[in-house]
């Protein structure tokens, strides 16, 4: 029978298997990491132990049955091979969970010898009653311990089990361990490592949206010292005031994009386990399963993100005005909202208010992005967007009008106005920004109101004078005209 074994520095480093393969000694590795490297897990022929875990490779190396071939390098939690290709979420064939966990340093790592046939599953009853985390009498007991035996095969322990059963997260234990593995550094284990000050990490920490790191407990990741590095170099091209600003625009897209992934799952796998009464280890086994195909994200994050930066690169050649400062441009601004929506947000169910808001936000991205605007946010029951010219905007404004236009329980109406806006983080602000939400709130339902620059230039539709309005925030009275097809 075929021997396959596992290896990581780290998370770095080599995750390999060899059932065919010439066998070698990853010597350059021993070389340049002889100690602390993660562990080695060998299958071994029938006759002998399922599994054998090392704590250190230098002492496998000396083991004569324990050889390893270089298959591929883990990034993320996924596979790559040599060729750089992504390969799947799941760890390289004959090598489970637990190995990848064990490789990773967020599972027991002390030397332990298990039979073929057995698991390391195989938890004792009465230890668990004790810990207070499986009570034989109750209704869900064989569900529970079923549940408990499954973590533990994962090489997670009683101790760890009873600190998620506190915080209620004991179906989605297994699957937590995966998303941020890797051994845990304090701020300032973490900023030496980094080359920064703790201070320097703790500012690139807070401004990426998460709460101050403790300075005694280890909380950073490998992965966290990585992007305080990155932040390190672009902090020397753009300067740090800069650097942290363009952060706190990573942190909160990253953190919209977070909670989207966990309400996904939230709404259409956990919603429908629990209607359906599963039990807690389906819901552990779909928490983990949809962490691995969250994994994959990685890529098409990369991919669409050099997608919208090519986009981004675009317009703003289209829309800079020489002789007018960096970092302003001259585009049409829009906002569309629902009349109504308010009201029926206090007296709706939940799951039909959730609907109304998704069709809207859905189909308001959809009219945007199909006349080249960008959607800069949606908030509920509004969108604001851009385009780089009125023509543009208009027709935007006028279609979502349309598109809600038959509906019995809300209205909508809109407000556009062209000229210089300040560009920064991804938005847009100033005068002409002011003056769009302001028409937009004017406007009677199933109307559009438009100021006098998107009258005056733009000849694609027909604009009715709309009186003159004096709008909060502006002086003077300002020309308003509706715009028509």
């Amino acid at each position: 029978m075929d021997r396959r074994s596992v290896v990581a520095v780290d998370r770095g480093l080599e995750h390999l298997e060899a059932p065919s393969l010439q066998l070698r000694i990853e010597d350059r590795v021993l070389r340049e990491r002889p100690r602390g490297l993660g562990a080695v897990v060998t299958d071994e022929d029938a006759s002998g132990p399922a599994l054998e875990v090392v704590e250190d490779l230098p002492e496998a190396r000396a083991m004569d049955r324990v050889k390893v071939a270089t298959r591929g390098r883990i990034r993320g939690s996924g596979i790559v091979d040599d060729h750089g290709r992504e390969g799947s979420t799941e760890p390289a064939v004959g090598v489970g969970h637990r190995e990848q966990l064990i490789a990773q340093g967020e599972v027991d790592r002390h030397p332990r010898r298990i039979g073929r046939g057995s698991s390391v599953g195989a938890v004792d009853e009465a230890e668990l009653q004790d810990a207070g985390l499986y009570d034989p009498t109750a209704p869900n007991a064989p569900d529970r311990l079923a549940l408990l035996r499954w973590i533990a095969d994962h090489g997670v322990g009683t101790e760890r089990m009873v600190e998620a059963q506190k915080s209620a997260s004991l179906t989605g234990l297994v699957a937590d361990l995966v998303i941020r593995p890797g051994e845990r550094f304090t701020l300032v284990e973490a900023a030496r490592r980094a080359g920064l000050t703790p201070e320097q990490v703790q500012r690139v920490w807070q401004a990426s949206g998460f709460r101050p790191a403790d300075d005694e407990t280890p909380s950073l990741t490998e992965d966290d010292v990585e992007t305080f590095k990155a932040f390190r170099f672009a902090a020397e091209m753009f300067g740090w005031p800069a650097t942290v600003q363009f952060t706190r625009v990573i942190g909160s897209s990253l953190a919209r994009i977070a909670e989207g992934a966990v309400s996904l799952f939230s709404v259409n796998v956990e919603a429908g386990l629990a209607e359906q009464a599963a039990g807690e280890l389906a819901l552990a086994k779909a928490n983990l399963e949809a962490t691995n195909v969250l994994s994959g994200l990685r890529a098409v994050l990369d991919i669409l993100f050099r997608d919208h930066v090519e986009a981004a690169i675009t317009r703003l050649r289209a829309t800079r005005v020489e002789g007018q400062p960096y970092g302003t441009a001259r585009v049409a601004v829009g906002f569309v909202d629902l009349v109504g929506f308010t009201p029926l947000s206090l007296t709706m169910p939940t799951p039909e208010l959730a609907a109304i808001v998704e069709d809207f936000e859905g189909r308001a991205a959809d009219v945007v992005v199909s006349h080249g605007g960008r959607v800069v946010k949606l908030i509920g029951d509004e969108v604001m967007f851009v385009s780089i010219d009125s023509a543009g905007a208009c027709a935007i404004a006028l279609d979502l009008v349309d598109e809600f236009r038959s509906s019995a329980r809300v209205a909508p109406r809109g407000g556009v106005a062209y000229g210089i806006v300040i560009t920064r983080g991804g938005d847009y602000y100033g005068p002409v920004v002011n003056l769009a939400a302001r028409i937009a709130d004017l406007a009677v339902p199933s109307e559009v109101l438009v100021s006098a620059e998107v009258a005056e230039f733009d000849v694609s539709f027909h604009f009715e004078p709309a009186g003159r309005r004096l709008l909060k925030g502006f002086s003077e009275p300002v020309p308003l005209f509706a715009a028509s097809r």
